[in-house]
């Protein structure tokens, strides 16, 4: 039995050492599994049909959905209903809440899973952050996926995925890429 008492005052140093460094790593994601992300967006293809109609089904009670939906006039149809249900072109907007992420808006393409539905989830953790107009651009970005629109960072356009709530509806990128896929 070792009887040094600097064997054991280094001893408990190393020990605490080595527990501050599992805290710090914990905290970076390394000791600790990550949480589950959302599935990757996707950014649906040209709308189905000749004449096409993106049904919205608003699940949000409250949200600006209509609005958002009303940047898209006289480019894509869309309307606001209760149901959905059999709709080539559907999008489901429900709201969730994931307080550990910091995203607003998420788009997950057409699935078998929601009878072929799109979903846009927003995420009402991040409330604190959102105003009515930003929520409103939440919705104008995500419904431009449904619509199609890729992100792009090129220009002033509201599907940048960095900089869409600095506008106050769809730009004349935005638009001019709408009247290409549906002129």
């Amino acid at each position: 039995m070792i009887r040094d008492p600097k064997f054991y005052a280094l001893l408990g140093i190393a020990v605490l050492l080595s527990l501050i460094l599992v805290v710090l790593l914990a905290d970076r994601g390394v000791v600790a599994p990550p949480e589950p992300q959302p599935a990757p967006y996707s950014t649906g293809d040209r709308l189905e049909g000749t004449d096409p109609v993106l049904c919205i089904e608003d699940h949000t009670s409250g949200f600006p959905v209509a609005q958002a939906a009303a940047e898209f006039e006289g480019l894509v149809r869309m309307v606001v209903e209760d149901d959905c249900s059999g709709q080539p072109n559907a999008v489901l907007v429900a709201l969730v809440i994931r307080d550990d992420e910091s995203w607003s808006g998420w788009y997950n393409g057409p699935n078998p899973s929601r009878d072929g539905a799109a979903l846009i989830s927003l995420n009402v953790a991040e409330a604190f952050r959102l105003d009515a107009r930003g929520w409103r651009m939440v919705l104008v970005h995500e419904l431009g996926h449904a619509a199609g629109l890729d992100h792009t960072f090129e220009g002033e356009s509201v599907m940048d995925p960095l900089d869409y709530s600095d506008h106050d509806g769809l730009t004349e990128s935005d638009r001019r890429q709408l009247a290409e896929m549906y002129g």
